[in-house]
């Protein structure tokens, strides 16, 4: 056999050099590359914290305003509680000042021949009897009574004549408070 003689000598060294030269590339290259992965991967991982900061503080955020949320309905609960507490006794506190409001307002109302024998009161009617001397002041009272504000439905039940002169009457109507009177 015949001993190899290279007669390119510089072919191989070009081409040892060309594939030293490769990989010195390929590890720049993926030097690189691992870099940039690594700067991309920080910055990736500082947003999250970031992120997941935001979101701690957001779900705190949420859990007070929850807090909040419970303590104004319940505030709102006892308000509507205390308001409903207090319609209820003034309520109760005009029915038992109806009474009084009567006796204030029906004397003016009355004229001065009509005198009156009984009155009596069940809520919210009120019914009147008496004496009258004649039926224009029967009227005349009956017009005084639609006229006050508290007084609805004024009616006259009943007027009989007595030989007298004097005539007998029954008047009949609601006796409403302003809350009453406020409410549709």
């Amino acid at each position: 056999m015949y001993p190899l003689v290279n007669l390119y000598p510089w072919r191989e060294q070009r081409f040892k050099q060309r594939k030293k030269s490769i990989w010195i590339i390929g590890g720049l290259v993926l030097l690189i590359s691992l870099t940039i992965h690594m700067i991309h991967w920080q910055k990736f991982h500082e947003q999250q914290r970031v992120i997941e900061s935001e979101l701690a503080t957001l779900h705190q955020l949420r859990l007070q305003l929850d807090d909040q949320q419970k303590i104004a309905s319940s505030e709102q609960q006892r308000f509507e509680l205390e308001k409903a507490q207090f319609v209820t006794l003034r309520e109760r506190i005009e029915r038992n000042n109806q009474p009084i409001l009567l006796m204030n307002i029906l004397p003016p109302v009355l004229p001065t021949d009509v005198v009156l024998d009984d009155l009596s009161w069940q809520p919210p009617w009120v019914n009147l009897s008496g004496r009258v001397s004649d039926a224009q002041s029967l009227q005349v009272m009956v017009e005084e009574l639609s006229a006050v504000i508290q007084f609805h439905d004024v009616e006259i039940g009943s007027l009989t004549s007595s030989h007298d002169g004097q005539s007998s009457f029954t008047v009949k109507f609601r006796l409403t408070t302003l809350s009453q009177q406020e409410q549709p």
